[in-house]
């Protein structure tokens, strides 16, 4: 019986070390002030709006964008943005074309630690190009952003101001299809990595 209490008591040990080294604390951190600039990968699918019909298509690519950060609190930061994504797709229209998708948004965050979660309202663009046309439209819409600072040990060799950020965004009625029905909704994500200027 005491061997099998002292058993369970070093697979505890082991369990809760394992967990602290892979889960590092996250240091104590404010929002800073000033401009950063991310860059990574970007995946968006457009579709007909409501119940109007059309093509819907994915596209993939790179993003880049820049932003400039204004705390409010320790707490509570606002950070105007934008960004591109330079994409290809193979089904829009059922043929090869590029897509740029575009965004200028207003995002209000919230910070835990040196976590971040954010809501965002902006203008959104695209801009599909085949090797005989051009159609390219934008619209309203909103997103969500979340993102962090790696902690000491993840982030060892890493700049001070780096850190890792995803955004999920939804357009809505775009005007970038062919008449009549012209209208698309495009749901996007981007996974970044960013260096804040001090």
């Amino acid at each position: 019986m005491q061997g099998a209490a002292m058993g369970v008591s070093r697979a505890l040990r082991i369990t809760l070390t394992t967990v602290s080294l892979a889960i590092p604390v996250a240091a104590v951190a404010e929002p800073a002030l000033g401009p950063s600039v991310y860059g990574g990968l970007s995946f968006h699918h457009t579709e007909p709006s409501g119940n109007r019909s059309g093509d819907s298509y994915g596209s993939t690519g790179l993003s880049f964008g820049l932003d400039y950060q204004i705390p409010q609190s320790a707490v509570f930061s606002i950070v105007p943005f934008t960004a591109l994504s330079l994409e290809n797709s193979d089904n829009a229209a059922s043929s090869r074309a590029s897509v740029n998708n575009g965004v200028a948004a207003l995002e209000g965050r919230v910070w835990y630690r040196s976590f971040f979660m954010g809501l965002h309202g902006g203008y959104y663009v695209q801009e599909v190009s085949y090797s005989d046309a051009t159609r390219k439209g934008g619209g309203f819409g909103w997103g969500l952003s979340l993102g962090t600072k790696p902690s000491a040990s993840l982030g060892a060799g890493l700049a001070e101001g780096t850190y890792v950020m995803v955004q999920i965004d939804h357009g809505k009625n775009l005007d970038v299809g062919p008449q009549p029905d012209a209208d698309r909704d495009i749901k996007a994500f981007r996974l970044f990595m960013g260096y804040r200027f001090p």
